[in-house]
């Protein structure tokens, strides 16, 4: 549905460690790396603009969420994690975005082939 030259933003969950009953209450069943998500991309007729990893402070968040079984967060937990953002974004820099909970991709669809 995408016109030829138009762009995407896709975020999806990385890494199948992650992958827990929280992200089953939230439709997250495939998780993806940086290097499976662009082969797909790419297959499919898509060129990578950017692409990276977000949210390093999320996985330790998601072990927690793992090691106690939990399947939605408490309101308490939810504070506290959104008052740990700002050091989420200093973290994200610190490993240059090569880690985090979810991958993000920008991508451009390339035009029609000419045969």
């Amino acid at each position: 549905m995408l016109k030829d030259n138009g762009s995407f933003i896709i975020l999806v969950p990385a890494y199948r460690f992650s992958i827990q009953a929280m992200d089953k209450e939230l439709n997250h069943y495939r998780p993806y790396t940086s290097r499976s998500l662009k082969r797909k991309i790419i297959a499919g007729n898509f060129t990578i603009r950017k692409s990276f990893y977000f949210n390093f402070l999320g996985i330790f968040a998601w072990w927690y969420g793992k090691i106690f079984r939990i399947k939605v967060p408490s309101s308490a937990e939810m504070k506290l994690f959104n008052k740990l953002v700002p050091l989420g974004k200093v973290l994200d820099k610190i490993v240059f975005k090569s880690a985090g909970l979810s991958i993000i991709v920008v991508a451009k669809k390339l035009g029609a082939k000419s045969e």
